[in-house]
């Protein structure tokens, strides 16, 4: 048995998390989890705190083997915020590459909405300016407020645009994520 064994097997005993141990001895949790798996050892001053923590010498905590029987589970410490943050990250980007050609059929939805709203915005101003189907530029002469009557007619045009481009990314954008999934 590893001292990183014995260290696990007395926290166990003890019922600490290995946060709660790093507290008692003055180290970082992380500083534990290394000694817990022999990636590094504990200073002398640390191995005498961790024998005051657990309640034995040195030389127990140091040379004796503790039966099978005895050794406690290990119980999961809750991973930091980091490290769950960092999996959330990951789910996220899984969901992503499952389902991210959603975004695209939703964008080409949007944009397939926008141009009927621009179109129908642009009959419905071309109707009420221009009652009598009469050609634009030829009202727009006689009544010499161009710039007036033009507004509307080119805000409708600019949603209309706004609509057709949205709805081509959005098919591009399916295609795309669909083939990489």
């Amino acid at each position: 048995m590893t001292l990183g064994d014995r260290i696990r097997c007395y926290r166990g005993r003890k019922g600490l998390s290995q946060e709660a141990l790093a507290e008692q001895v003055g180290v970082s949790r992380q500083a534990v989890s290394k000694w817990e798996t022999d990636a590094a050892a504990p200073e002398l001053d640390k191995l005498v705190a961790l024998a005051r923590v657990f309640g034995v010498t040195t030389d127990q905590l140091l040379t004796e083997e503790i039966p099978a029987e005895e050794v406690p589970p290990v119980r999961e410490t809750p991973p930091p915020v980091e490290d769950r943050l960092d999996r959330a990250a990951g789910w996220l980007g899984r969901q992503i590459r499952r389902w991210g050609w959603l975004s695209g059929v939703y964008l080409t939805l949007w944009g397939l909405g926008a141009a009927l709203l621009g179109t129908l915005a642009y009959a419905g101003f071309k109707r009420v300016l221009f009652p009598m189907g009469l050609q634009d530029s030829v009202v727009l002469e006689m009544l010499e407020l161009e710039s007036s009557y033009a507004f509307p007619l080119t805000f409708a045009k600019i949603i209309i645009g706004i609509g057709v481009a949205a709805a081509v990314a959005g098919v591009v954008l399916t295609i795309y994520l669909r083939r990489r999934r």
